[in-house]
């Protein structure tokens, strides 16, 4: 470490020679100055790390000195001690009020002044070690939030407008994140989450745990499937004791379909706007990262409809009000406004507490959604064209046979799409070719092989998932066949069009009524295969509702 450096504003020159002797004997850098306005020059020019000064000095005195240096707001701890022979009244509350730490009496001995200095450089060097320790940490943690930054914003800016998201960060990173992410088409995910701890570990657990949904959400993957992978994730990652709570959301439109996965997160709330009524969803899973290995995962779904909104947030916001009952209130309170403006309601609301507030001791993050009408619109009638592929060669042929139990649908469809991607499928077709071939094997293994009747959701959706559940855990039996061919032009490779078939080993879905229901202009259970049939042509059942096919032309 240099040595410190120190000036000395001394009008005796005596005491000056013999005290700057001192002082470099004890390997310390003097700047002599022999009035105060030659001291407060050098001050300025030379920055040193303490400054003794005399009191009784010709142009301006010590206690003017220390006033000036003082008044400059220093970033940096500079000591400042006042010589002096004792003789004026008050001068050592005048001195400390003015910002000196220390007095030393004139005449003094040279082991004091060595003594008195030496332990208040002591104070420098303590001072300027945490000085540095503290410039490392806000660079670490600057580097951290640019990185979180860097994930979250892509998903931040691309929501839908009736979607807002947002955190009211303290000055540290405290480990809160929110983002969203578009599965399928019409297909939402947010996720919000709040990792154990402040600073630079809260960040660093943060960071997996949006990566892991980003890619995931994207896939398509279901929501249990998410949290078990950054379950292990952080397990692999984090030390015992650290954690992250979080909280999952899935939105499909087309289907009008909520799924919540709350692990450790403070209640979510759904309003309703049919009747004004709000629906809680609480934590039912342990925080992510605590578990060696998760056993089952609470998923609750429910069925909902355009206008609809959903409110999450961290337990930052429980700490500006006091009650779980407060912030309900302050849902309804804007629910009647435009999304838009119970958006800004409630940011006005949470402002207004953090700074009636004598400190924000944690970050706050909100979510507020509106469902929204789903982009992909559904047909009144249909009109399946019967032109087949021409021009194009025949490509590959992908077939897969799944038992429902032991292979999960939503894993399943991200590892066929990779595969077809791969394979010169744009990215729009992708998404729309995964979203088809979600309905069709979704309608296969409700209606095929678990013989659910779609009339189950006149009594509403959660009847129906519940009924689904139970046969699912009954499931012994059950196959559930899809084969995939492709043609691609014959210069460029692209793939052109795509033929997609599934099977199931159930007794078949009653195609005939949900047609005829569907040419009469109603629109009965079967949203997702009014969807393939608004988007494909040639869709076809075999005899028994085993089977249907489609074709789907490429952009």
């Amino acid at each position: 470490m240099p040595a410190l450096k120190v000036l000395l504003a001394e009008d005796d020159f005596l005491l000056q020679a013999l005290a700057s002797a001192v002082l470099q004997q004890e390997g310390f850098e003097v700047i002599q100055a022999m009035d105060g306005g030659q001291a407060l020059a050098l001050f300025n020019q030379e920055r040193p790390d303490l400054v003794l000064t005399d009191y009784d000095m010709p142009v301006m005195n010590g206690l003017e000195l220390i006033r000036a240096i003082r008044a400059k707001g220093l970033h940096t701890y500079v000591p400042l001690v006042m010589f002096t022979g004792g003789g004026k009244a008050g001068l050592l509350q005048e001195s400390l009020e003015a910002g000196a730490i220390e007095f030393i009496t004139k005449p003094f001995e040279p082991d004091e002044l060595r003594c008195r200095v030496n332990a208040i450089a002591d104070l420098v060097s303590l001072h300027r070690g945490l000085a540095e320790a503290k410039a490392r940490d806000d660079e670490e943690l600057s580097i951290a939030k640019h990185v979180l930054g860097r994930l979250l914003e892509p998903g931040i800016k691309g929501m839908p407008p009736s979607f807002c998201m947002e955190t009211l960060p303290t000055r540290r990173i405290n480990g809160d994140a929110c983002t969203w992410k578009q599965g399928l088409p019409d297909v939402h995910y947010g996720l919000i989450c709040d990792a154990t701890g402040h600073g630079l570990t809260a960040g660093i657990s943060t960071i997996p745990v949006v990566e892991a949904f980003l890619t995931m959400a994207g896939r398509n993957i279901p929501l249990e499937s998410i949290y078990r992978e950054t379950n292990q994730k952080l397990r692999r990652m984090l030390p015992t004791g650290r954690f992250v709570c979080l909280g999952l959301v899935r939105l499909d439109t087309v289907n009008g379909q909520l799924s919540i996965l709350n692990a450790g997160m403070p209640d979510t709330y759904l309003w309703r706007r049919k009747d004004g009524s709000i629906r809680e969803f609480t934590s039912r899973s342990l925080p992510a990262g605590v578990m060696v290995s998760a056993g089952p995962v609470p998923v609750e779904e429910v069925e909902v409809q355009v206008g609809d909104r959903v409110f999450f947030y961290s337990d930052g916001l429980l700490e500006l009000w006091d009650s779980e009952e407060e912030i309900q209130r302050l849902l309804r309170a804007g629910a009647d406004l435009t999304v838009e403006a119970h958006r800004d309601f409630i940011r006005a609301a949470i402002l207004q507490k953090v700074g009636d507030a004598a400190e924000q001791l944690d970050d706050v993050t909100w979510c507020l959604w509106e469902v929204p009408e789903p982009s992909l619109s559904l047909p009144t009638s249909s009109d399946p064209s019967t032109e087949a592929a021409q021009d194009l060669d025949t490509g590959l042929v992908l077939s897969t046979e799944i038992h429902p139990v032991l292979h999960s649908l939503g894993d399943l469809i991200p590892d066929l799409m990779t595969f077809v991607a791969h394979n010169h499928l744009g990215s729009g077709d992708t998404a729309t070719l995964a979203l088809l071939i979600t309905e069709a094997l979704t309608n296969a293994l409700d209606h095929g092989v678990l013989g659910l009747d779609s009339k189950l959701k006149d009594s509403g959706f959660e009847a129906y998932e519940a009924e689904k559940r139970i046969r699912m855990a009954a499931l012994k039996e059950g196959r559930i066949r899809i084969e995939l061919q492709m043609w691609h032009t014959p210069l460029t490779r692209r793939i052109q069009e795509v033929k997609v078939a599934v099977e199931d080993s159930g007794e078949g879905f009653p195609w005939r009524a949900w047609l005829e229901g569907h040419s009469a202009g109603n629109r009965p259970s079967g949203r997702g295969l009014s969807l393939i049939q608004a988007l494909t042509q040639d869709l076809e059942f075999n005899a028994s509702g085993s089977r249907l096919s489609f074709r789907f032309r490429c952009s």
